[in-house]
């Protein structure tokens, strides 16, 4: 770290340089007494990283700007020998001003700069603290920047990666590059923590965390931090009605991606405690309460900001929040009987199916085909006549509808377009994933053109994920919130559709939802190993009702050690009428089988006429059908 008399921030008006200073306010330094017990970290610490910028740019006679290529935690470090001594102002950014200039001064009141006073001589500096940037801009003599800029370098702090190897590619470069953001900012923000952003609130949350943990597990088998994070939110809720409920959902996504059931089992009460029963209507088993303000404990929220809630209607029911518990109850279930905690585990799958008929019987409005915002009052109340985008998108993603109800809320939705904010993104994308109506998804998630798009945070100059899609949306808004990344778990278990059937990846299926995607790789590591999955369509491909038919498909997927697979391929344009088709795998001609109606894989719903190929033992596989 550097000596305090080289470096002044904006943040102390005094000159930290001047000898002279007058340092008889500060506090006095204490000596601590010794530690009486040494512990473990429960997440490995964050190490600083030297980063060299991917470009470097004059913009003007004393000016010159570094861009890093994306998000960075951390500060500058400076290693030099000068004849002379120096002056340089240093100002950090998430994005650049004018195309020119880095603002420094950011949405959020921040203002990150500092300014330097180099000696003649040998300087060795570090700056300390969290500045959150991709772009720093250094000011000063034009003859020593030269100088500088050949020695100065990020010092960022990251958190360590154990799969560095996880990788996307696919025909698409706007998918790619989306890919390519969403990893970079779990790698630049995972911190010691989940939290918002580290360059504001610096606070967990739980809808945060749960997206959060999906987006790094699909980049890294590392559990410790979203565990840490979890046992941390369960202990100390925050205030949406919502929110805890993400944190079952989490813990049971962790078991199913790991196989370990410890958190579950040493926490337990705490998470039963987190469902609604005090809300519970127990004739309807429907969430009936005041829906409260967002910034009141128990609040309903929705969505945030408030602008992005497709002018949602709150009642005493509210369709977002029995959605959300219906599948609540559903994972807690699946947790209690995996505990051993059969009573408890039936009274929760019981009222979460009756949840999920309540929810078809009261909330769906056969005349639109869609869901309304809620009930007026309780479960014997008026339809509220207003149907969000988020009503449909919840039910879709956590209520279970039937199948003529999915399909119907599936086509309002088609011709809404993306009218929900970034977090509701992530819940609305997986349930047209989950719906097996993924060319719809495909074609939200890898969008060119408007602001409700990952694309348009990448024409911003964002070198992490956004908090809103634009900041004319949310004027605070800042460009380093990670669980915005969740496209690296969408496409993972959406695009490619890799997800686990039993905990631990013991089972597994791979259900690619290609859309107009014509061919798209990953590896994905897991508990187990890496999972490598690659397709290629040929011939033609459309799509019906959000799902994709095509002439023929080529899939190549690696199944580790100690798992099995299942796969699900598209369903083949002039396919002959029957229960089975012929496919090859791996070079020899064999049956499989068609699905039928309302058959469900892994949790998605797969279309009738898909091809399923059970039982694939670990090893390389190729598996081709239709004109191939």
């Amino acid at each position: 770290m550097a000596p305090v008399e080289n470096i002044r921030s904006e943040a102390y008006p005094d000159d930290l340089s001047d000898p002279a200073i007058d340092d008889g306010s500060w506090t006095s330094a204490e000596i601590r007494p010794e530690f009486q017990e040494y512990l473990a970290s429960p997440v490995d610490a964050p190490r600083v990283v030297p980063v060299h910028p991917v470009d470097v740019q004059m913009v003007g006679r004393n000016s010159v700007v570094l861009d890093f290529g994306r998000v960075l935690m951390g500060g500058m470090q400076l290693d030099i020998d000068l004849v002379r001594p120096v002056t340089l102002k240093i100002r950090y950014g998430e994005v650049r001003e004018n195309s020119c200039h880095v603002k420094y001064h950011l949405n959020t009141s921040n203002t990150y700069a500092d300014d330097w006073h180099l000696k003649a001589g040998h300087n060795r500096i570090e700056t300390w603290g969290i500045r959150v940037f991709r772009y720093v801009e250094l000011i000063g003599d034009l003859s020593s920047l030269d100088a500088v800029v050949g020695a100065i370098r990020a010092a960022g702090l990251s958190t360590p990666v154990n799969d560095p190897h996880a990788s996307f590619d696919s025909s698409d470069p706007v998918l790619n590059a989306v890919w390519n953001l969403s990893r970079d900012t779990i790698l630049g923000l995972n911190g010691n923590m989940y939290v918002d952003s580290w360059t504001r609130e610096r606070a967990p949350y739980e809808a945060d965390a749960w997206i959060q943990q999906s987006a790094h597990l699909a980049l890294d088998d590392a559990p410790a931090l979203g565990r840490y994070s979890l046992e941390y939110l369960i202990r100390n809720r925050t205030w949406p009605t919502e929110w805890p409920l993400y944190s079952i959902l989490a813990v049971h996504d962790s078991w199913m991606q790991t196989g370990d059931l410890d958190q579950a089992c040493r926490l337990y009460g705490e998470l039963c405690s987190l469902l609604p029963n005090q809300y519970l209507d127990r004739q309807s088993c429907l969430v009936v309460k005041d829906p409260g303000e967002s910034s009141r404990l128990d609040g309903d929220l929705v969505d945030w900001p408030p602008t992005e809630r497709d002018g949602f209607v709150f009642g005493h029911v509210n369709t977002i929040v029995n959605a959300l518990s219906s599948q609540a109850y559903r994972d807690m279930s699946e947790l209690a009987r995996a505990l051993g905690h059969n009573g408890d585990a039936k009274a929760m799958a019981d009222i979460s199916a009756a949840m999920r008929v309540a929810i078809d019987r009261y909330l769906y409005d056969p005349e639109l085909g869609a869901y309304v915002d809620g009930l007026d009052s309780g479960p014997h109340g008026k339809q509220i006549g207003h149907h969000s985008l988020h009503a449909s998108a919840f039910s879709l993603a956590f209520a279970d509808p039937s199948r003529e109800h999915a399909i119907s809320s599936g086509k309002y939705l088609r011709r809404r377009g993306m009218r929900c904010s970034v977090y509701t993104a992530v819940v609305y994308l997986q349930g047209l994933y989950k719906q097996g109506m993924g060319a719809d998804a495909d074609s939200l998630l890898g969008a060119e053109t408007g602001t409700h798009t990952w694309k348009h945070m990448i024409d911003q100059g964002a070198g992490g994920t956004m908090e809103a899609w634009d900041p004319a949306i949310k004027p605070n808004t800042t460009y380093s919130h990670p669980w915005a990344a969740s496209p690296l778990h969408l496409l993972a278990e959406g695009l490619i559709g890799i997800k686990p059937i039993e905990p631990g990846f013991r089972n597994f299926a791979c259900i690619p939802q290609p859309g107009m995607i014509r061919d798209a790789a990953i590896v994905m590591p897991t508990c187990r190993g890496d999972i490598h999955a690659t397709y290629s369509l040929h011939g033609a491909v459309h799509s019906d009702q959000g799902s994709t038919q095509t002439e023929g498909i080529r899939l190549s997927l690696t199944v580790p050690a100690g798992s099995g697979a299942t796969v699900v391929l598209p369903r083949l344009i002039g396919q002959p009428q029957g229960r089975s088709v012929d496919v090859e795998l791996d070079g020899s001609r064999r049956g499989a089988r068609l699905l039928g109606e309302n058959e469900v894989v892994a949790g998605v719903h797969c279309p009738v006429g898909c091809i399923i190929f059970e039982g694939l033992l670990p090893g390389n596989h190729v598996i081709t059908a239709g004109l191939v």
